[in-house]
C-alpha cells in the first residue's frame, strides 16, 4: 500500500523495472483516488477514497462556525475513508492450485482475443482432460 497515488505509480513502474508481475506477484493499492493518475498507469492502480468532497464540506463547516465567532475545542478531526476504487493493480483471484491461476491470468490477458480451449490448455501446458479436473 502506497502512501498516494502517485507514490503507487512509482511502485508500479519499480515493478514493471525489475519484471515483478501485477497484481499475480504483488497487489498494489495507492490512496486519493486522482481518477487520471490510477486510470493512465499500467495496469490501472487501484486507491482508496479519502472522500474530499466530504471533507471540504467539513472544513467550510467549521470555518463558517469560526466566522461567527463560535470557537470549538476540538482541534482534530478524522475523516474516514470511503471505498477502495479496485482497478488492476490489485484485481487477483486468491486460487491455490498454481495451474489453475496460469490459466485464468491467460484467460484474463487474453479474453478479447477470442480465445478456445486448446489456446488455454497450450498456454498451461497441461492436458484438457488434466486442466479440466484442477478447475472441477
Amino acid at each position: 500500500m502506497a502512501a498516494n497515488d502517485n507514490r503507487g505509480r512509482q511502485v508500479l513502474e519499480a515493478c514493471r523495472a525489475y519484471d515483478i508481475a501485477v497484481p499475480d506477484e504483488v497487489a498494489v493499492v495507492g490512496v486519493d483516488n486522482d481518477e487520471l493518475l490510477c486510470r493512465l498507469s499500467s495496469p490501472p492502480l487501484s486507491s482508496v477514497e479519502q472522500g474530499a468532497k466530504g471533507i471540504g464540506y467539513a472544513a467550510a463547516a467549521l470555518l463558517d462556525q469560526m466566522i461567527q465567532g463560535h470557537n470549538s475545542r476540538k482541534r482534530q478531526y478524522v475523516s474516514d475513508p470511503t471505498t477502495v476504487v479496485t482497478r488492476q493493480s490489485t484485481d487477483i483471484l486468491a486460487i491455490d492450485d498454481p495451474k489453475v491461476a496460469q490459466a485464468m491470468a491467460f484467460i484474463r490477458d487474453h479474453s478479447s482475443e477470442g480465445i478456445k480451449v486448446p489456446q488455454v490448455v497450450n498456454a498451461v501446458a497441461i492436458s484438457r482432460s488434466g486442466l479440466e479436473t484442477r478447475f472441477a
